[in-house]
Order: structure tokens, then C-alpha cells, then sequence
């Protein structure tokens, strides 16, 4: 039986775990730049998995706030930097919020 999870604010001081559970979820050509994990950590949409029982980082959900849908695929391709695109929106004017990664290690899958 698999452990239940608890969610935590991500912080900066959590880029080397989540740059872990990036690798060990996505090929070398589909993991998102350590700079731009930093930048998305700046974000209140930015959270880790915490394993109920080992207490221990073991997934992460990001997210940016945004005021209306991407016109094309470059506004949310691979390695784009939140706050950039024209749709990007805050707490107070976004119509929803776009999980931009989602990472959760195999182990606890």
C-alpha cells in the first residue's frame, strides 16, 4: 500500500530536490532548466509532495497564474519563463492557474 502525501510551498531552498525528482521523471531532452525551476519557485503555485511517512520531498506541482489561454504553444513550451508571456497574470486578475510541471518520483508512484 502506497503512503499518503501532504503539500508543501516549494522554496528555493528545494531546487536540488526537485531537480532530482525532475531527472528521475523526464528524459534529458524534456527536463526543464535548473534557472528556470528557480524562476517558477518565486511563484505561490509552486509546491512539493511531502511522503507521510518518510517525510521526504517525492513530487513537486508547478504552476503560474495566467489571465487567459496561450495563443500558441510557445507561451508554455519546455523551459519558457514564467512572468514572460503576455498571458501571465497574478493572484488578482488570472482567470486560472496552468500547472506548468508536474513531477512525482518513481518510487512513489
Amino acid at each position: 500500500m502506497k503512503n499518503g502525501f501532504s503539500l508543501i510551498r516549494a522554496t528555493k531552498s528545494h531546487i536540488d530536490c526537485i531537480m532530482e525528482i525532475e531527472k528521475d521523471c523526464f528524459i534529458p531532452q524534456i527536463q526543464d532548466d535548473r534557472q528556470v525551476f528557480l524562476e517558477r519557485l518565486e511563484s505561490p503555485t509552486f509546491f512539493l509532495f511531502i511522503d507521510d511517512q518518510t517525510q521526504l520531498p517525492v513530487g513537486y506541482i508547478s504552476g503560474e497564474y495566467m489571465d487567459r489561454m496561450p495563443e500558441d504553444a510557445s507561451q508554455i513550451a519546455l523551459n519558457h519563463h514564467p512572468g514572460a508571456s503576455p498571458i501571465t497574470g497574478n493572484a488578482k486578475n488570472a482567470s486560472f492557474i496552468y500547472i506548468s510541471s508536474f513531477g512525482l518520483l518513481a518510487k512513489s508512484r
